[in-house]
């Protein structure tokens, strides 16, 4: 009876042994056919994608929509306002007159034989941009002037030299700008 019972047990477990396997071989057979769907939903997803490129490239070469302009689209314009609000800001920006002043001087000491933007700035510390509009309110006040284009450096690069204008007088004893 033990014996059976033994010889029972041992055809249970070879049973379970064998329903786990088919189960297993089942379960592989269905992960290799899902596999093998996603690879194609893949697939098809990229040609999906590379056909909305291409007719997206051609709605833009038919409309000359520029990337920024698409970009301010998508977002109702709120980026171009902000931009070109500061671009006019900073277009209608002044250097303070102290500055001014300050990029005066320095011209006056360094600027016998005429100086460049970058060594105004280096001498007085401003930017380049500081000193170049400091640099423009003195030339339409008739106290600075352009000596001409130079070579600079290694690299020879053409830079706009500067030089502090002197007085001048017009015959009846008035300054020029008079």
């Amino acid at each position: 009876m033990i014996e059976d019972q033994a010889t029972s047990l041992d055809q249970t477990a070879t049973d379970l042994d064998h329903t786990l396997v088919e189960h297993a071989d089942m379960l592989r057979a269905q992960l290799d056919q899902h596999r093998a769907r996603s690879e194609e939903l893949r697939r098809q997803l990229d040609e999906s994608e590379e056909v909305v490129k291409r007719i997206q490239r051609a709605i833009d070469a038919l409309t000359g929509e520029t990337p920024k302009q698409k970009l301010a689209r998508a977002k109702g314009g709120r980026r171009d306002e902000a931009v070109t609000k500061q671009r006019a800001a900073f277009a209608a920006w002044v250097p303070k007159p102290e500055k001014v002043e300050q990029v005066y001087q320095a011209l006056c000491e360094h600027g016998a034989d005429g100086i460049h933007v970058a060594g105004l700035a280096k001498a007085t510390g401003f930017s380049g941009e500081t000193v170049r509009r400091s640099l423009e309110l003195l030339r339409t006040q008739e106290r600075a002037r352009s000596v001409g284009v130079r070579k600079l450096g290694r690299s020879q690069q053409k830079t706009k030299h500067y030089k502090p204008m002197e007085p001048s007088t017009n015959g009846n004893g008035a300054s020029h700008g008079e």
